[in-house]
């Protein structure tokens, strides 16, 4: 199994790398998807993102199963104490299967998860048994099939736990921009934005817009977003708000 503690961003973008003893904890422990690694581009820009303030402890491991994966949350966990999981897709539905057999876990940042098979199978389960002290952050395209936007809606209506939503403008499952530097610029804002929504937020504003702005004429070539927003209850009318 792979570890990584607080890997510094590249040109100063973030931390120094601190050592973890048994005992002490990072703000959240972190894996990655089925069938990937630390190292897709998604997930080292969120890395770098979070560790601008916060630390994580990122594991990898092969393709065991779910119930594989959440073990290594807890026990991880047992050594060096947090109260957050993230888990990207597959590590998303690990890290809710981790929180419902550690109460220590009121935090559940999923960035992407998988909440269909197929068109009439859900994926939802495990969500919707997380307790009403747990709070998620769904860090999630808006064309994402995996994660059907009006399924989605359905399901954050129906779970106890508080719900909040970055949603990613045209971005897929895996999260795929080009040029690469555009997707590991976006994932950076995606995890300064976790990493604040872990310290602050409004139960009340619940949605958020990240987006990329070109404009050639202003010489914009940039992430861009708006403010939390309360939810709408038709997504097919649009969520969020326009972005700033």
């Amino acid at each position: 199994m792979e570890i990584k503690v607080g890997e510094p961003a590249p040109e100063n973008d973030g931390p120094p790398a601190r050592f973890l003893v048994p005992g002490s904890g990072p703000s959240t422990i972190l894996t990655h998807g089925r069938g990937s690694n630390l190292d897709v581009p998604a997930i080292v820009g969120f890395n770098q993102g979070f560790g601008r303030t916060h630390s994580s402890l990122a594991f990898a491991r092969g393709k065991e199963n779910e119930a594989e994966r959440a073990a290594v949350f807890n026990a991880l966990a047992a050594n060096y104490p947090t109260n957050t999981f993230t888990g990207r897709s597959f590590g998303a539905r690990a890290a809710t299967i981790a929180a419902l057999k550690n109460p220590a876990i009121n935090q559940l940042i999923c960035f992407t998860i998988p909440i269909v098979r197929e068109r009439d199978t859900s994926l939802s389960e495990d969500l919707l048994k997380l307790p009403a002290t747990t709070d998620v952050l769904f860090v999630l395209g808006n064309d994402d099939a995996r994660t059907p936007e009006i399924e989605l809606h359905r399901v954050r209506k129906l779970m106890k736990a508080r719900t909040w939503w970055i949603r990613v403008i045209l971005g897929d499952h895996g999260l795929f921009y080009l040029p690469e530097s555009k997707r590991v610029a976006l994932a950076k804002v995606m995890g300064q934005l976790a990493a604040q929504w872990c310290e602050n937020r409004d139960p009340a504003k619940t949605e958020f817009v990240l987006d990329w702005v070109e404009d050639k004429e202003k010489g914009l070539n940039q992430p861009v977003w708006s403010e939390w927003q309360p939810i709408q209850e038709d997504p097919a009318e649009g969520w969020g708000c326009a972005v700033q």
